[in-house]
Parts: structure tokens; sequence; C-alpha cells
């Protein structure tokens, strides 16, 4: 500011808070000076959890469980201890099944395993919630299962039994 009005700007360090007294001084140019204080008082947030961007996947139709790895799990801030849960979901049961998510708590990684359905393809959505009970942070991803070329299937034949009579 100019004359009489100035600014103080105070920028509180990031993940703290706490409460502080803040004396302002001020001085003239013959040694006159004067003092005020006041108390700052910065209230904690919650910190949106995290987890990591997820990538999409392809995988073969007809494959084996599948286990992907998820990676960047927390409650939001170093000073945040609160405990975080993973859930998983997906809306494409016609084409996975099985669709889980398995994390300890307080680990920094976790895993969701799926596994596609017999004979089917196509893409389907899966959303891991990474959630500390206040706030939830989610990412999505997609699972390509692609087709492959089925063998043909022919049916047990039985046995024909005839009678040929070779003198005709």
């Amino acid at each position: 500011g100019s004359g009489g009005s100035r600014t103080v700007r105070v920028v509180p360090a990031t993940n703290q808070s706490g409460s502080a007294n803040i004396t302002v001084t001020v001085r003239d140019g013959d040694a006159g000076s004067n003092s005020t204080t006041f108390a700052l008082s910065v209230l904690p947030v919650n910190d949106l959890p995290t987890l990591d961007v997820i990538a999409d996947v392809t995988v073969d139709e007809d494959s084996p469980l599948q286990s992907i790895v998820l990676t960047g799990i927390s409650s939001g801030a170093p000073n945040e201890v609160q405990p975080v849960t993973v859930s998983v979901v997906s809306a494409s049961a016609s084409i996975l099944t099985n669709v889980v998510a398995s994390y300890g708590s307080g680990d920094s990684t976790g895993r969701v395993e799926f596994l596609p359905v017999q004979d089917a393809h196509g893409i389907a959505m899966i959303t891991v919630n990474v959630s500390d009970g206040i706030s939830t942070n989610s990412r999505s991803f997609a699972v390509t299962i692609q087709p492959v070329n089925d063998l043909p299937m022919i049916a047990q034949l039985k046995p024909i039994l005839s009678q040929l009579d070779l003198n005709e």
C-alpha cells in the first residue's frame, strides 16, 4: 500500500495448521515506532486421498485371472494419518467377473483383480475408489478383452455299422 495503508501477507506452510501470534511493527524516520499483535489460526483441512493414474489394460478373451497393481495410495498429506480404504466398481458383468480390490491399511500399493468371462469380449470400465472416510478419490481405467479365434468344434460321432453285400 501507500500512505497510511499497508498490507501484510502471511502464507502458512503447506500441510501445517495451528495458531501463531504475529507482531507487526512500523517505524518512522525519526526513531519512532508502534506495534500491534494479532492471532492467526490456520485450521486443518482434509486432503483428498491419493491414487496414481491406472493405465488401460488389454487382454485376450479366455485369459486367466488378471492382477493390476495400484500405486500412490495415501491419505492425502504426510501429516494425515487416518486410515484409507480401497474399493472397486465395475458394471460390466457380461465380460468381467470376480472384480475385487485388495489393500492393506497404511500400504502405498494395492491390487485389482478380475477374470474375463469365458468366450466374451468387449470393453469394460473399472473404477477404483480410495476413501479416508471424509473424501474419496476415484480413478477409472478401461479393460479391453480382445476376441480370439476359437478352434472349431465337432460333436463326437457315433460308430455306424453297416452290412454291405459285396456280391451284388
